[in-house]
């Protein structure tokens, strides 16, 4: 084994605790329970602003989720120490490091795409700690090394380097080829996405197609 690469359902919610346990189930990328959060945060933080600089609605995703169990669950949110996309945590039980990368943050609706940086605006607005957001590393490079407890349990050597995670959408475009601006791609499961590739990084003003940095 050269590397690794891996790819997961995007905005998905793992929450974790100081010794990088789970302190609920997840919350998994088609919860609809976060809907009315991210519609108060486009309002909230303004839509120009969301439209300008995170070229999407703040909508049902992942930062939305955490804020929905901040205030329903403020219990369980109290003994946060991280939350993570599910690629996030598979990198982390592979590595036993915490992270996540520019593309992850996108997906999380916690990227700034007008200054290049991470979105703390947004979790501003929710009253949600950056802290809890894990150290950035590359998308596309090298992310971390495999451990002992990856060696034992599946036998892939350790230090074996992780240097590749996106989301189930961008890796499904990947894998048919459709890498250059204009190209699209169409996936038809217990999902229907259509997928496109811009060199424009541009919202939809109806909020009807998504963009993330992919």
């Amino acid at each position: 084994v050269a590397s690794i690469g891996l790819t997961y359902q995007m905005h998905g919610l793992v929450a974790v605790d100081s010794d990088v346990k789970p302190v609920r189930d997840s919350i998994i990328w088609c919860d609809s329970r976060a809907v009315e959060i991210g519609a108060e945060a486009l309002e909230g933080i303004g839509y120009d602003k969301c439209m300008s600089q995170l070229l999407n609605s703040p909508g049902n995703f992942t930062a939305s989720k955490l804020a929905w169990v901040k205030r329903n669950e403020p219990e369980i949110y109290a003994k946060i120490w991280k939350f993570m996309l599910p690629g996030d945590y598979a990198a982390y039980k592979l590595s036993g490091k915490v992270s996540t990368t520019e593309t992850g943050l996108s997906e999380q609706i916690l990227w700034d795409f007008k200054n290049g940086c991470r979105a703390d605006f947004v979790a501003d607005y929710y009253g949600i700690d950056p802290e809890l957001i894990p150290e950035i590393v590359p998308s596309i490079g090298f992310q971390a090394a495999t451990d002992k407890k990856t060696e034992d349990l599946l036998g892939i050597p350790e230090g074996t380097p992780i240097c590749y995670r996106a989301g189930d959408q961008p890796n499904n475009a990947f894998s048919l080829n459709v890498l250059n601006p204009g190209e699209i791609a169409a996936t038809g499961g217990t999902s229907g996405v259509v997928y496109g590739v811009t060199d424009v990084p541009k919202a939809d003003p109806q909020s009807r197609v998504n963009t993330f940095l992919h």
